[in-house]
C-alpha cells in the first residue's frame, strides 16, 4: 500500500495512537518487524487499544520478540 503524506512524516511510534484503526494496525505491523527494543513498549501499550484488531496485531508482534517482551508486560501488570 502507498503511504500517505502523514504516514511518511510520522513514524510508527506516533502513528500507533492515530485515530484511524487502519493506520494504527499499519504502525503496529511496522513495529512488529522492527528490531528496535523500544518497539516492545509501544506494542505493549497497543494492547490497551480500543480496537480488537490492533490488540491482536500487537500481541502477535510481542510474540515475535519472544522473551525480550516479558519484562515490559510484567511491569504493566504490577
Amino acid at each position: 500500500s502507498q503511504l500517505s503524506t502523514k504516514q511518511r512524516t510520522e513514524g510508527p511510534f506516533d502513528l500507533i495512537h492515530d485515530e484511524s484503526e487502519e493506520i494504527r494496525i499499519d504502525a503496529v505491523t511496522t513495529l512488529k518487524y522492527s528490531n528496535d527494543p523500544k518497539a516492545i513498549e509501544a506494542l505493549a501499550s497497543a494492547l490497551s487499544d480500543t480496537s480488537l484488531r490492533v490488540k491482536m496485531a500487537a500481541a502477535e508482534g510481542l510474540a515475535r520478540f519472544g522473551r525480550a517482551s516479558s519484562s515490559p508486560l510484567i511491569a504493566r501488570i504490577d
